[in-house]
């Protein structure tokens, strides 16, 4: 497998535009967001909500601007799978667990007659397997605004493509039989100066209206997706963040992502979903962010992904967030063992995961764990001890994941010696998929469905922590009356 790694450059939109080429006709460029996989196959489907598909509604915000035809087929949110007969390009994005129906898309696409292209996490990663099935023509690696309207402004030229000089794809020299992995295009250190994503694209943007059924309470209220930073200095061995987008932490004004946010408004959405990987990472910025929601009295709710140790270091942040409308945030726990945080090349400590959660239930805040078991060492032992200390923790919700060594990651080199399943519908953090020292993989299935089990059915939850999620005058007017 031909992995793509890269260093980290980068410049501003306006100068890596000015270096690209000029349209010589409008084309038809036609964006499919696949389906997760039904789930006689994978499990993804229980951790799938209907999200705005903002990796496809940038880089065909862009399109459009530079003057081509643009439609995005969201069929992973609920639209039916269509193909164009106007369409000149089919541009699909995967990620792991998609994968096959990616694939799927691009035969029946390539059978059509259309040029395909594919971006997204996996195919970044997995370039040489997915050119060599003949039904993808290019890859756009990475941060894909630039370089997809570069490729297809070289499409449209009347003497055909060269794809030779264009940063930031992959394709196949069928003359040489190679695949041929162009330089990567910087990526964009002005995030301001991208177009606000064209909303109007969508076919249907009632899609993103529906609660979703795997969440609860406040949590299952429709979210519009709003990006408001690329990129991690933060290194996980697990991430595929840093290694897609930069290890260098690029973020939007307060001011650019509150005009997004009224955008937002104006379509008829109250809750926001801030897809950052970390918000909090800048605490000038964050609290800056608050202070003009409330002096511009705007009434929003909002959710978003912070590492713990930048709450458990900031209470003051926390209640400043909850004053300006965070209602709950998702955090980073990912192990009560020391141990385990060290193999993973987490910063934050056992002792940061505790303070945060506790910071943000006195802030009034929501907190969602993210966890992960089936480490190499893992053994009934850790778990069960981890486990206890989770019980400890007591967040509103904990998502436990499987250790699973994604294509592009650390853990994906580092542990090709252990990976016995490479079928990628299991690649949905329900399934084990590499070798352990002491546990089987029906052992650390067995042991990853009771701990969710018992997670969420103990009275404590129940009637103490769960109530959060919800309006609690019902649940105090039951619990007092027994």
């Amino acid at each position: 497998m031909n992995t793509v790694h890269t260093h980290y450059v980068s410049a501003t939109l306006a100068e890596q535009l000015s270096e690209v080429s000029k349209p010589a006709r409008k084309l038809h460029v036609h964006f499919i967001n696949p389906p997760a996989p039904p789930i006689t196959k994978s499990f993804a489907k229980l951790i799938t909500f209907n999200t705005i598909p903002l990796g496809l509604l940038y880089p065909a915000t862009m399109l459009k601007e530079a003057g081509h035809i643009v439609t995005i087929c969201d069929v992973k949110s609920g639209d039916p799978l269509t193909i164009p007969s106007s369409a000149h390009i089919v541009g699909i994005t995967t990620d792991t667990v998609r994968y096959p129906e990616a694939m799927e898309i691009a035969r029946t696409a390539k059978k059509l007659g259309k040029v395909v292209i594919m971006g997204g996490n996996h195919v970044t990663f997995d370039v040489e397997n997915t050119l060599k099935s003949g039904v993808v023509d290019f890859i756009v690696r990475g941060e894909g605004e630039v370089t997809i309207v570069d490729l297809v402004n070289a499409l449209s030229q009347k003497e055909g493509c060269n794809p030779t000089d264009i940063k930031g794809i992959s394709w196949y020299n069928k003359k040489e039989k190679v695949v041929v992995n162009n330089p990567a295009r910087p990526w964009i250190n002005d995030l301001d100066s991208l177009p606000f994503p064209d909303h109007s694209i969508l076919k249907n943007l009632n899609l993103y209206q529906k609660t979703s059924f795997n969440q609860a309470g406040k949590l299952g209220k429709p979210q519009f997706q709003i990006m408001g930073s690329r990129g991690c200095p933060y290194a996980c061995s697990f991430c595929i963040v840093s290694a897609v987008n930069g290890a260098k932490y690029r973020a939007r004004s307060p001011e650019s992502l509150l005009k997004e946010v009224e955008i937002a408004l104006k379509l008829g959405f109250s809750n926001m979903f801030f897809v950052d990987d970390n918000f909090s990472i800048n605490y000038k910025r964050t609290m800056a962010f608050c202070e003009e929601v409330l002096r511009r009295n705007l009434k929003f709710t909002w959710t978003c992904q912070c590492s713990c140790d930048s709450i458990a270091k900031n209470p003051d942040m926390a209640e400043m967030m909850q004053k300006a409308g965070c209602e709950a945030i998702l955090l980073g726990v990912e192990s009560m063992s020391s141990v385990a945080l060290k193999s993973m090349g987490k910063k934050a400590t056992v002792d940061n995961n505790f303070e945060a959660v506790k910071v943000l239930k006195k802030a009034g805040i929501i907190s969602l764990a993210s966890t992960i078991v089936g480490h190499t060492f893992e053994t009934h032992e850790t778990i069960n001890e981890n486990f206890a200390y989770l019980l400890e923790l007591n967040p509103e919700m904990m998502w436990m994941n499987i250790l699973t060594p994604y294509v592009g990651t650390v853990d994906w080199d580092k542990y090709q010696d252990r990976i016995f399943d490479r079928d990628w519908h299991h690649y949905d953090v329900y399934h084990s998929v590499m070798k352990l020292d002491n546990l089987t993989k029906d052992e650390l299935e067995f042991a990853h469905r009771r701990m969710m089990a018992m997670y969420y059915t103990r009275p404590k939850y129940v009637f103490g922590t769960l109530p959060n999620l919800f309006d609690k005058k019902p649940w105090s007017r039951f619990i007092s009356s027994n």
